[in-house]
């Protein structure tokens, strides 16, 4: 008696299965601790505010607000 396949809607047949090309080594390897990091410092990228100064200016326009304000509450 042939054995039968118990849930043949479970899985595609194998031919209908995609093939997968073959991949070179460099594609195969694990992403050590070490690659992460050198990938997240290539793809590093700086938000447009802080590249262009604004925000710092705005820091430093309020923190000179700051010291006014605290120089003439000492003085006062």
């Amino acid at each position: 008696m042939p054995q039968t396949q118990a849930f043949p809607l479970a899985s595609p047949p194998l031919r209908q299965r995609p093939h997968w090309p073959a991949r070179a080594s460099w594609q195969v390897a694990r992403a050590t601790p070490l690659r992460r990091l050198r990938r997240a410092l290539w793809n590093f990228q700086v938000h447009p505010l802080i590249r262009e100064g604004m925000v710092g200016g705005i820091l430093g326009i309020g923190g000179g607000w700051l010291v006014a304000w605290a120089a003439l509450w000492l003085t006062s």
